[in-house]
């Protein structure tokens, strides 16, 4: 029960996750990683074609790993990529695409 007041207190806003980095696997897959706060949760992660286009969630997952294949990208789009952190309080900003 003390857990969960903890998670749930009110407190700092909650950074973004830090060093979102990507490498090419193959033509239609990518390694991703990042540094999540020590308070966060869950990390969110989304794509677009580059500067256009609307957002689409890649994954909704734990903080840790810090880390996640994307698999059926489209080839040769110039994605864009950007994360955001989040916990019991709420969710960060996102990070810079």
């Amino acid at each position: 029960m003390l857990l969960l007041a903890l998670l749930f207190a009110a407190g700092p806003p909650l950074k973004a996750p830090a060093a979102l980095t990507a490498n090419v696997l193959g033509p239609y897959s990518a390694s991703l990683s990042w540094k999540p706060p020590l308070d966060a949760l869950g990390v969110e992660i989304e794509a677009r074609r580059a500067r256009k286009g609307r957002w689409t969630r890649l994954a909704l997952q734990p903080a840790r790993p810090a880390e996640f294949v994307a698999h059926a990208l489209p080839p040769g789009a110039g994605l864009e990529l950007r994360a955001r952190s989040w916990n019991g309080r709420g969710s960060s900003d996102w990070t810079k695409p």
